[in-house]
């Protein structure tokens, strides 16, 4: 089994070097306030068929208002509060204004019935929380398989292909600062000082996947384009797409990685053994992603640190 104590040593580096991009990253970027617990309806949105005045649900996540005001995928959203829904921002204004235990009333259309339902807010917190355990239980001890199309930048035609036989992290990420800074950033960082390990990349490999739901594909790639080019990386990167452009109902739990800009470790036969959608905190020494990291490190990595294997370049080895 590999020393802890030199996965811990390696880990806080990396933790210096994460803060150091941080805070470079910050200085070109808004600072994004914490995020705190606050008023959810729970529901994964996409335009709605038909009219222009509504939007449909996608998704409804369980243990939210949603599911308890009786939501249902494919429902059309044409009022909140008494307002015409003229578009999604319409509920996206609204709800801020809005506290948890505060009621909130939809009208919904479903086929040709129209509905006023109503339910209590509830808490963001809970109900991210809920279906990142559900996504858990559902996705651990499997690849990851999602059912849209991922399109390689670099990396070659099947960007997974470097990661087989190895310990795997995958992030997925968009163009915003959280996503770039707390995701992206730190993963490039982590991928450079393993690559700087004597045999560092040959038991583990790094991914990352672009993607952004609320974007036609042509989009994504031009924002992709510019994440890349300000923050470059030699590992596989590909672009999330479904066809036309058309995110499938009720695909939110099995593409959550995709949806939600999670990250990923994989074990060696490319099976999920850690997720985490919750904006992970990659520095924190005692957070779920490096405990999780050196768990797998212990089951997957070198049986010895590879410094020891060459006393001349143990020196130049350590990250």
């Amino acid at each position: 089994m590999p020393n802890a104590h030199v996965c811990l040593t390696i880990l806080s580096l990396l933790s210096v070097s994460f803060s150091a991009t941080t805070a470079a990253a910050q200085a070109t970027t808004p600072r994004r306030a914490p995020v705190t617990d606050r008023a959810h309806l729970g529901v994964e949105l996409k335009p709605a068929f038909g009219t222009e005045a509504a939007v449909r649900v996608n998704y409804v996540f369980p243990e939210s208002t949603a599911q308890a005001m009786g939501l249902k995928t494919g429902d059309q959203l044409i009022g909140v509060n008494g307002k015409p829904m003229q578009t999604r921002k319409t509920l996206l204004d609204e709800l801020p204004n809005l506290a948890i235990g505060d009621p909130l009333e939809l009208k919904v259309l479903r086929g040709d019935q129209t509905l006023t339902v109503s339910a209590p807010l509830r808490s963001y917190e809970k109900t991210r929380r809920h279906f990142l355990e559900l996504c858990r239980k559902e996705l651990y001890g499997k690849p990851f398989s999602p059912s849209c199309q991922i399109e390689w930048l670099q990396g070659g035609p099947n960007g997974f292909e470097p990661l087989r036989g190895k310990m795997g992290v995958l992030v997925c990420f968009d163009g915003c600062p959280e996503c770039v800074g707390r995701k992206w950033q730190r993963v490039v960082s982590m991928e450079e000082k393993f690559r700087k390990i004597k045999t560092g990349l040959d038991w583990i490999g790094f991914a990352g996947v672009f993607s952004n739901i609320n974007q036609p594909h042509p989009t994504n790639l031009e924002t992709a384009g510019k994440v890349l080019a300000r923050v470059p990386s030699s590992m596989p990167v590909g672009i999330a797409r479904y066809p036309g452009d058309d995110v499938p109902p009720d695909s939110a739990p099995r593409d959550a990685l995709i949806h939600d800009h999670g990250i990923v470790i994989l074990d060696p036969q490319g099976n999920i053994i850690f997720l985490d959608l919750l904006s992970p905190d990659m520095e924190a020494p005692n957070g779920e992603f490096q405990k999780a990291f050196v768990e797998a490190w212990g089951k997957f990595g070198p049986k010895r640190p590879a410094e020891k294997d060459d006393p001349k370049t143990s020196g130049e080895s350590r990250p």
